[in-house]
């Protein structure tokens, strides 16, 4: 039970990076600034913990090989593909999309590293899938983009949770894998701005708000990896879907000139959180 309430823990921190970068880009931030800017702020923060709580001798080439990869496609490909979800669909448009991970990743976990999915487990995530579909109906004739975005990220982080998954379980430090997924993601931006400094392309005030959405961001991979350490990926990865709960919540409060909530996505929502309090419950 554990596992499941640190989950859903992240889930709620996970909510708070979308709300921040959603203000941080509606005042003239880029998306580049957004990745940058979190990604800076994970590092600082995870590397002084990790290095505090983690024995390095213990840690090894596979481990370290698994949360490269997980860095990769969650920190990096993730994260990008995020930003474009957001800016395009806002997150209440793209944050039910993205809920649909938990799918693929289930889908992964099932047949590549041989998870055991129960009735119960793939009943709850079916709803939240169910409840992505409804909410991503009409959505295309908004803004195509924005929901391929936001679709790649469910993909990309689903792959995320299965290396991270490996890698935690190699390594046996949640700490230590969470500054590993930051710091590749980290290192493969700056090779991907090739020198640009996309702090620059950001205002005062939006530079403030993806302060925000970094130490939120810093939190939740913290959570996150630490759940991932206590519970299997079905059941842990469908949990964090309950960001989709929170997003709307925090959208409702700090985003109102920004978001339009629909009786659509609430229904949704509800949807997500039936499937979560399911596997919870199981």
């Amino acid at each position: 039970m554990l596992g499941e309430i640190i989950a859903i823990i992240s889930g709620s921190l996970w909510a708070a990076n979308h709300v921040a970068t959603r203000k941080g880009l509606s005042e003239g931030g880029s998306t580049m600034a957004a990745v940058y800017i979190g990604l800076s702020t994970n590092v600082m923060i995870l590397w002084p913990v990790a290095l505090f709580f983690t024995d390095l001798s213990q840690v090894g080439p596979l481990g370290l090989g698994f949360l490269v990869i997980a860095g990769i496609f969650g920190s990096l490909l993730g994260r990008l593909m995020r930003a474009v979800s957001i800016g395009k669909l806002g997150v209440a448009g793209s944050e039910p999309i993205i809920s649909s991970s938990p799918l693929f990743a289930a889908l992964i976990a099932t047949t590549m590293r041989a998870e055991e999915m129960t009735l119960v487990i793939a009943i709850g995530t079916l709803l939240i899938v169910f409840g992505v579909v409804m909410t991503s109906e009409g959505q295309w004739r908004i803004n195509k983009i924005g929901v391929v975005a936001s679709l790649a990220t469910a993909i990309f982080f689903a792959f995320g949770e299965n290396f991270r998954k490996l890698g935690i379980d190699e390594v046996g430090s949640p700490t230590f894998s969470a500054v590993i997924a930051a710091s590749v993601g980290f290192t493969v931006s700056i090779i991907y701005f090739k020198g640009r400094n996309p702090f620059r392309t950001a205002s005062g005030s939006s530079k403030k708000a993806f302060l925000y959405g970094g130490f939120a961001t810093t939190g939740a991979l913290l959570t996150a990896f630490t759940a991932l350490s206590l519970a299997d990926v079905v059941v842990v990865v469908p949990l964090f879907s309950t960001s989709s709960l929170f997003a709307l919540l925090f959208a409702r409060i700090f985003l109102r000139r920004e978001e339009k909530i629909t009786l659509r996505i609430v229904m949704s929502v509800l949807l997500v959180i039936s499937g979560t309090v399911l596997i919870v419950a199981r």
